[in-house]
């Protein structure tokens, strides 16, 4: 009886440790997560990764786990900010302060290279390293660039930053953003002061620029209304001479059928020239108008004879 009692307690520790033993081999990933396989007892980790869903991994096994969402890391002073806006200086030696976010994924396909050289510590190193990128590119600028052309250092900070943490932190930056750029407020003031002053120039300069292109117009009507009269008055001197040339033509036609005509006459009356000059003197009265015509007769009758 006490040996069969023995042998019903050991069997239901047994049962009981299998059981706990079996149920503690298994793990779970949320939505939200991804990992990697680690042995405690040998101190090990599979390389295969693993997504959301419940696995039954074994004993002394558990998961390293990673993110699979949007992480953002942000430098500001910012209250709900983790990390102070970052402090540089530019090219020309000015203190330059940034408040700069950004947002990364960790490449699924890679975390066995991040547990292997970040442990699971990666994420202050991530922020380190994304602060000395960052401050390194300030560096490149002077105080005007950040004024003049904050776009274009974001642009490349992004660039850099996101070959940066590919290649060396085995994730992928999805979104940039410089917030503010804080320059020393002597500096500024001048800035600033500069800008109106340029702003002047280019007003006046548009100005000039808009004088000059009316003035030009202008010269070139003036050179169109100049064309247009010299045409006028080469189609009109062209016109006058077509017409001198017609009538001195028509006079030509007329005076060769007159001089053909008084040729006929002048074989008509045998030759007689003095005849032929009385025959035109009497069809010039004829053709001549009335109202103007004055005839005058010569006195053929001798008054000394009674």
């Amino acid at each position: 009886m006490e040996w069969g009692g023995v042998i019903c307690v050991t069997a239901s520790i047994t049962i009981a440790v299998v059981f706990v033993v079996f149920v503690s081999g298994w793990s779970a990933l949320g939505f939200s997560e991804m990992g990697l396989d680690y042995n405690a007892i040998t101190s090990s980790v599979n390389p295969k990764p693993y997504y959301p869903g419940r696995y039954y991994l074994g004993v002394g096994h558990s998961f390293v786990r990673f993110p699979r969402t949007y992480q953002t890391i942000s430098f500001s002073n910012e209250p709900r900010s983790e990390w102070e806006e970052l402090k540089s200086r530019t090219s020309d030696g000015l203190e330059v302060d940034l408040e700069i976010s950004f947002q990364y994924l960790v490449d699924p396909t890679r975390l066995f290279d991040i547990y292997m050289k970040f442990a699971e510590q990666y994420d202050p190193i991530y922020v380190r390293f994304a602060q000395h990128v960052l401050t390194d590119i300030t560096t490149d600028y002077t105080a005007y660039d950040f004024f003049q052309n904050p776009q274009k250092i974001r642009d490349r900070m992004e660039e850099v930053l996101n070959t940066e943490f590919y290649e060396f932190a085995f994730a992928n930056i999805t979104s940039f953003q410089l917030k503010t750029v804080s320059l020393p407020a002597e500096f500024e003031s001048a800035i600033k002061e500069t800008e109106v002053q340029n702003q002047d120039i280019r007003k006046a300069q548009a100005e000039q620029e808009r004088t000059r292109v009316m003035l030009q117009t202008q010269v070139i009507q003036a050179e169109k209304q100049v064309e247009i009269i010299l045409s006028q008055a080469k189609a009109q001197a062209e016109a006058i001479r077509l017409d001198n040339y017609a009538q001195v033509e028509a006079l030509k036609i007329l005076q060769s059928l007159q001089s053909e005509s008084y040729q006929s006459v002048l074989d008509a009356l045998g030759g007689n020239k003095d005849a032929l000059i009385d025959y035109m003197k009497i069809r010039a009265i004829r053709d001549h108008p009335e109202s103007g015509l004055t005839v005058g007769i010569p006195n053929t009758v001798d008054s000394s004879k009674p």
